[in-house]
């Protein structure tokens, strides 16, 4: 326990350090542990505390974004693995309002124009919104240990949808790793 807390203590910047130490903000087993930290910055813990400058502030970045999070991306597009029931039900409707979304606006958009033009830009974003969407059906079935072919099911008119919204959206998947990966 000691030693986290002295990790702790000397993981703080020396504003922060002397902030706590004036506020007595540090517990009885910190505060020796803290004075030792203070002296050996320089800074006497039983003497006058300096007055230090405020600790320059980095800036707020200006997206969240981060390349970490092109894993979550290249898992979204990829036909591998497992995908759980809620990513089903986010991903699937989402792609399917996406889409609709995309084929009103163009109609709005390209009332006049030739029919060509029309299926070019109603198409070009329907195939990464229809890839996502198989995507994740496949690794939904991965996660109900049935292989990527059991997608076809969906060609099957009526009775393929509902089975498949029956299997993918309401079935759990099977505990534990299976054949396609770990949970």
């Amino acid at each position: 326990m000691l030693d986290v807390i002295e990790k702790t203590i000397r993981g703080m910047d020396t504003h922060q350090l002397v902030s706590r130490w004036r506020n007595g903000q540090f517990s009885e087993q910190a505060r020796p542990i803290a004075q030792r930290e203070l002296q050996a910055r320089g800074i006497d813990p039983d003497g006058p505390i300096p007055q230090l400058e405020p600790a320059p502030r980095e800036p707020e970045p200006i997206s969240n974004f981060s390349l970490d999070d092109v894993s979550f991306l290249r898992r979204l597009f990829t036909f591998k693995g497992r995908a759980s029931r809620l990513k089903f039900w986010l991903i699937v409707p989402a792609s399917w309002l996406a889409f609709i979304a995309i084929r009103v606006m163009f109609e709005i958009i390209f009332e006049r124009e030739s029919y060509p033009i029309v299926l070019l830009y109603v198409f070009g974003p329907l195939i990464p919104i229809a890839w996502v969407h198989w995507a994740t059906v496949v690794q939904r079935f991965h996660d109900r240990n049935k292989s990527g072919a059991w997608a076809s099911i969906l060609f099957v008119p009526v009775i393929g949808p509902i089975w498949a919204l029956i299997e993918l959206g309401c079935l759990p998947g099977t505990n534990g790793p299976n054949r396609y990966g770990r949970n």
